[in-house]
């Protein structure tokens, strides 16, 4: 595997009992002159199961995205740090390169 490419953190504020689904956050993949095969994954921090991650197709001028969603409301106070990996993966589905954001999410006890 190529070494880590690039590692971000990002802070989110939430009031309690959002309305679901809701998208949060999104991690970009430039596409340069070919499709690379990309795994976006949650890996820490959605014990819960209050958080979900979509692939959307080409966007942007040729961006791959994956979508962070919250899929369950959550009541505050509240707060996580989610690890997103953004996998580049060989022919042979092996991972050749990967991007990591670390996404802290804090969860006011307040609806607004």
């Amino acid at each position: 595997m190529e070494r880590t490419t690039a590692i971000s953190f990002n802070y989110l504020d939430l009031p309690s009992n959002l309305v679901t689904p809701v998208d949060l956050i999104s991690m970009k993949a430039q596409v340069y002159g070919y499709i690379p095969k990309l795994r976006f994954r949650i890996t820490e921090g959605n014990q819960g199961g209050w958080f979900n991650v979509t692939k959307r197709g080409l966007a942007d001028g040729g961006a791959l995205t994956g979508t962070v969603m919250l899929v369950r409301p959550l009541q505050g106070p509240f707060a996580t740090t989610l690890r997103l990996d953004m996998d580049r993966l060989n022919n042979a589905n092996l991972v050749v390169g990967r991007s990591i954001a670390y996404i802290t999410v804090y969860v006011s006890k307040y609806n607004f």
